[in-house]
This record gives C-alpha cells, sequence and structure tokens, in this order.
C-alpha cells in the first residue's frame, strides 16, 4: 500500500467508505505530511475529520476535528488574533508565569 501517494488514497477511501475513519487518518496523515501540496489527500483526510469530528460528544473535541478539517481544506485562517495582554491580565500573573506568556507570545523573528 505504501508504494506511493496514489495507493495510499486508495486505501484511504476504502477505509472511508467502511467506516474506519481512524485507520483512515493514520496513513492519510503520513500522506500529506510527505506531500502537502497533495489536495486531493487533504481533502480525503478532512473528510475523515469531520466524520470523527460530527461523532464526538465533547464539543471542544469536536471543534477541533472539525478545525481541523476547515484547515485542510482552506489553509490557516488568517486576520489579528484578539489581545489578550491587558494590564489586569499582567498584574494577575506571577513572574514565572509572566515569563512563561513572554515566551510564548514573543515573536523571535521581529526581535
Amino acid at each position: 500500500m505504501m508504494g506511493g501517494a496514489d495507493p495510499i488514497i486508495i486505501k484511504g477511501k476504502e477505509l472511508y467508505n467502511q467506516g474506519k475513519y481512524k485507520y483512515a487518518v493514520e496513513i492519510l496523515n503520513k500522506l500529506v505530511f510527505a506531500e502537502p501540496q497533495n489536495q486531493i489527500a487533504k481533502d480525503l483526510l478532512a473528510d475523515c475529520f469531520e466524520q470523527i469530528g460530527y461523532q464526538q460528544e465533547s464539543p471542544s473535541v469536536r471543534n477541533s476535528f472539525l478545525a481541523g478539517a476547515y484547515e485542510l481544506r482552506n489553509g490557516i485562517p488568517e486576520g489579528a488574533s484578539p489581545k489578550s495582554s491587558g494590564p489586569d491580565l499582567i498584574k494577575a500573573m506571577s513572574t514565572d508565569l509572566w515569563l512563561d506568556y513572554l515566551g510564548i507570545r514573543l515573536d523571535s523573528k521581529k526581535s
């Protein structure tokens, strides 16, 4: 099966049609990482993510799968991220937490 993209996509479609979405995700995910421009593989992986997401009871897990499907089809959404660094937030942080926060928020390319 792992003789290139075409056999993986065929096997992925077969697993998808059988309702074995998690198995299909395992092989398609590797293909998408190996060939990030392969839109057919990305669309099929997104279909699997949607089906897994629809079966979840937890809204946060469901949203993670559905967001993953959206990003595979449309790319990562761009735009301004919400501002979460107001003075009240920083005042409420301990020094250790604030330094961790800076490490996450700091744009290394700009600095």
